[in-house]
C-alpha cells in the first residue's frame, strides 16, 4: 500500500498541549519542514504535534493516516476520538475498537 513513498522521518521537541510555547516553536518547525519537504503522507499516532501535523498536511492536500496508539486497549485515545476522522485513513489496533470511524487491518506489532 505504501511501496515507493520516499521517507521524511524527523525528531520534534515535544509539543505537549499543556507547555503553550513548545507547542507554538514546534508547531513552527514542523510547518516549515511539511512545506519545504512535501511528503506523499503524513502519519501520526496523536497527542498535540502529531495532530498538527495531520491536519496541516491535509490542508496542503497530502495524504494522511492516524493510527491510534497500541496502548490504549479499552477505548480509542483522546486525540485518534478528536482528530482520526480528519484523515483519509483511521486505523486502531484492537479489533474491539473498529467501528464505524477507525478502521482494524492488525497490529502494528
Amino acid at each position: 500500500m505504501l511501496q515507493g513513498l520516499r521517507s521524511c522521518s524527523q525528531t520534534w521537541p515535544n509539543g505537549s498541549a499543556w507547555d503553550r510555547v513548545q507547542r507554538l516553536s514546534a508547531t513552527k518547525k514542523l510547518t516549515r519542514n511539511i512545506w519545504t519537504e512535501r511528503p506523499e503522507i503524513v502519519v501520526s499516532m496523536g497527542a498535540a504535534l502529531g495532530s498538527i501535523a495531520l491536519l496541516l498536511g491535509r490542508f496542503l492536500g497530502i495524504r494522511t493516516i492516524a493510527l491510534d496508539s497500541i496502548a490504549n486497549v479499552e477505548e480509542l485515545s483522546m486525540s485518534g476520538s478528536r482528530i482520526g476522522r480528519s484523515a483519509d485513513l483511521w486505523l486502531t489496533q484492537w479489533p474491539h475498537l473498529a467501528r464505524p470511524g477507525p478502521h482494524y487491518a492488525g497490529s502494528v506489532l
